[in-house]
């Protein structure tokens, strides 16, 4: 394999995992929303457990737009880099506030 396309898939692999996390984000809210379902929990404490994880999700999915957007402009290494720091702020996010 030449290194055009290894690059291209490895732009792939970090697209696609960006794509995961903000789904998984998402889940990870609907899924609070309705397990705490109860007229003794208040809307608000749900949404301030699944803050952090929404937060993560948001932020994750602004650079996946930007990664997106660099993908198509053929700005391979860029969206590599994009990417692959996204990805390692999610996982300080995660660290930081969800541990």
């Amino acid at each position: 394999m030449n290194k055009e396309k290894r690059i291209d898939w490895i732009c792939r692999i970090l697209i696609t995992i960006q794509l995961i996390l903000v789904i998984t984000g998402y889940i990870s809210l609907l899924q609070t929303k309705y397990q705490l379902e109860s007229p003794l929990i208040p809307q608000s404490l749900v949404y301030e457990i699944s803050y952090p994880n929404l937060i993560a999700s948001l932020i994750t999915s602004g650079f996946m737009i930007m990664t997106l957007w660099l993908y198509f402009l053929n700005k391979r290494v860029l969206t590599i880099w994009v990417a692959a720091s996204s990805l390692l702020l999610y996982e300080i996010w995660v660290v930081l506030f969800l541990k």
